[in-house]
C-alpha cells in the first residue's frame, strides 16, 4: 500500500471533504498544504532530496547523546505527576527541540514552534 500510487496524501482535497472548501483560506491548513509531509511524489520526493543529507545514519548517530538528554528530560519533567499525554509531552516536543538545535535555533526562540495543546491535533503552531 505505501507504494501504490492509487493511494496517496492528497491533502488539500482530503481537507476540504472533512472541513469544507473554505478550509483552505485559512492560513494554516493554506501553509500546510506545501509542507513535505503532506506532499505526493513527485514533489515528495524533490522535496526529501534537500533535506535527506541532514539525516544520514552516521548525523543521527552523532546526535543520539543529545535527543537521549531531551528524551530524559522529557520523562523527568513528567515523572512526577504519574502520567502523560504522550503526543502533547513526548511526540511533538522531541522532534521540534532536535530540529531546532540543527538549525541553531535558541531555546527562548523554540518554544515558539512547540504545538498548541488544544489544537496540536489539527497541527496548528502556537505563535507568541
Amino acid at each position: 500500500m505505501l507504494r501504490d500510487k492509487r493511494f496517496g496524501k492528497d491533502f488539500v482535497e482530503r481537507t476540504k471533504r472533512r472541513y469544507g472548501p473554505k478550509i483552505m483560506e485559512e492560513p494554516i491548513f493554506a501553509s500546510m498544504s506545501h509542507w513535505m509531509l503532506q506532499q505526493d511524489p513527485p514533489d515528495h520526493t524533490r522535496l526529501r532530496g534537500l533535506v535527506v543529507k541532514a539525516f544520514t545514519a552516521r548525523r543521527v548517530e552523532d546526535m543520539r547523546p543529545r535527543i537521549q538528554e531531551v528524551v530524559d528530560q522529557t520523562l523527568d519533567r513528567v515523572a512526577t505527576q504519574g502520567h502523560m499525554d504522550l503526543i502533547e509531552d513526548f511526540a511533538f516536543r522531541l522532534p521540534v527541540t532536535i530540529i531546532c538545535d540543527m538549525l541553531g535555533i535558541p531555546k527562548d526562540s523554540a518554544r515558539r514552534f512547540t504545538p498548541a495543546p488544544a489544537t496540536a491535533a489539527a497541527f496548528s503552531i502556537r505563535c507568541r
